[in-house]
């Protein structure tokens, strides 16, 4: 619970693309556990956004998320790993809406396949720890 306004705003975006897929299921996990926590949580989906690399013309859904990103007072992001990598359209979401993280308890949680794909988001984690100066508490 939020100290002074009522229930926590926790936004929880789903950085998968794949309808139906497992980022799609963690994400709607995620989202029940913020409410059955008391929290008020809050979907963004990139699927329903248009997004493109950073600095091209036509990224009409990047200012949606960024504000959706920046009313919440934590976040949540789930996401696949491809090839030891978060996807592109997540890299592009950071670089639009990083400074909307700034300052907020931000949660990863990932989907991987293979054996060993739960070993796969140490390297994405990495990378955001130097990328937003952030600081990784496991």
């Amino acid at each position: 619970m939020s100290s002074n306004q009522g229930p926590a705003r926790i936004v929880v975006l789903n950085a998968g693309l794949a309808p139906g897929g497992q980022t799609q299921i963690l994400t709607q996990a995620a989202l029940d556990g913020v409410r059955h926590h008391g929290g008020a949580g809050k979907h963004l989906d990139v699927q329903d956004q248009r997004i493109l690399p950073y600095g091209e013309e036509g990224s009409d859904g990047a200012e949606r998320i960024r504000t959706g990103l920046a009313q919440a007072e934590g976040i949540i992001i789930c996401f696949p790993v491809y090839n030891f990598n978060m996807n592109a359209t997540l890299k592009s979401v950071i670089e639009h809406c990083g400074p909307a993280l700034t300052g907020k308890v931000v949660g990863l949680m990932a989907t991987a396949g293979g054996r060993f794909g739960y070993m796969s988001v140490l390297s994405v984690v990495q990378s955001l720890m130097f990328d937003l100066r952030a600081w990784i508490v496991p």
